[in-house]
């Protein structure tokens, strides 16, 4: 089964990773994890969708200190005390509660799903392990599995790759606001 395939490829690939990065132990838990993530990520429903423009590419940490000079904001999670990151890698490490407050201050907005899936299809993003934020509830489309939502109820979803799984599965996971996910990024539209 893919399931059991993901997990083994993931126990191989997360040897060499820090312990304090994303991952669980439990093969028998991950593996229902991702059974769930296909449960919620391979639904489809028809959506309307008016004009936006969206970033080619996702808020860097050189845009970051700005906007924490004008607002007050915090550095993001990511960041390691003292140490300069790389000014064109994405701002990662901040809530989608941050995220959003940021875009609103540059008089943007975060994507809704369906507009990230648009633009995913257009501009095709390499995600590399990464999610990005959405303004949507995360929930089940249409006729979808109501069972796999009995949890995340009030998370936010985000879009994109999960880490090792083969960039076809569109993948959706839930995040609560004010988590500083480490493996998620942000564009903003208008």
């Amino acid at each position: 089964m893919l399931a059991d395939a993901l997990v083994a490829a993931e126990r191989v690939a997360s040897e060499s990773e820090d312990p304090s990065g994303y991952g669980e132990d439990d093969p028998a838990k991950r593996r229902a994890e991702i059974v769930q993530a296909h449960a919620v990520s391979l639904g489809h429903q028809e959506v309307d969708v008016t004009a936006f423009e969206i970033m080619e590419y996702p808020v860097t940490n050189a845009m970051w200190p700005a906007y924490m000079k004008k607002t007050g904001a915090a550095a993001p999670a990511s960041w390691p005390p003292g140490a300069a990151m790389p000014a064109d890698d994405a701002a990662t490490g901040v809530s989608q509660a941050e995220a959003a407050a940021f875009a609103v201050h540059h008089g943007w907005s975060l994507p809704s799903e369906a507009e990230w899936q648009l633009a995913e299809a257009v501009i095709a993003p390499q995600l590399d392990g990464t999610s990005e934020y959405t303004t949507n509830l995360f929930a089940p489309y249409r006729g979808g599995d109501q069972a796999a939502f009995a949890e995340p109820r009030g998370q936010i979803c985000a879009r994109g790759s999960a880490a090792k799984l083969p960039p076809c599965i569109a993948a959706r996971r839930g995040l609560a606001r004010e988590h500083r996910f480490k493996f998620a990024r942000f564009r903003c539209v208008r």
